[in-house]
């Protein structure tokens, strides 16, 4: 799968590669420790966003459903999904100092951590 961005965690252990078909977290210093993959569902090849968590915990992935999906980053498990775009979600990124997430397509969304229960 084509790589669409990649970026270190706020933390610079691990690594967050963003694939069309794929967010996989790898470690970023220990080669022989697995990779967790979290596979998204993309069938119209859409660049999907995604992005880790300001307090390195988590992974934000953008769906060709409209939706903004959170996932626990050691696991890749689903912790939580927010509806509020009307398009695939094509950008998301994270703003640490006011702990504060922002995602777009044709429109944008800001969510806060104490009022989205992320």
């Amino acid at each position: 799968s084509n790589w669409s961005g990649f970026e270190f965690s706020p933390d610079g252990f691990h690594l967050l590669v963003n694939t069309n078909e794929a967010l996989i977290v790898l470690d970023g210093f220990k080669k022989d420790v697995p990779p967790i993959v979290i596979p998204r569902k993309n069938e119209s090849g859409t660049t999907l966003g995604g992005c880790l968590s300001a307090d390195a915990k988590y992974v934000f992935s953008g769906t060709e459903d409209n939706e903004l999906q959170v996932y626990d980053k050691l696991t890749g498990v689903l912790k939580n999904t927010f509806l509020g775009h009307v398009a695939p979600v094509g950008s998301i990124r994270c703003n640490p100092k006011y702990d504060m997430v922002a995602s777009g397509c044709v429109n944008t969304a800001l969510w806060l951590k104490g009022l989205s229960s992320m």
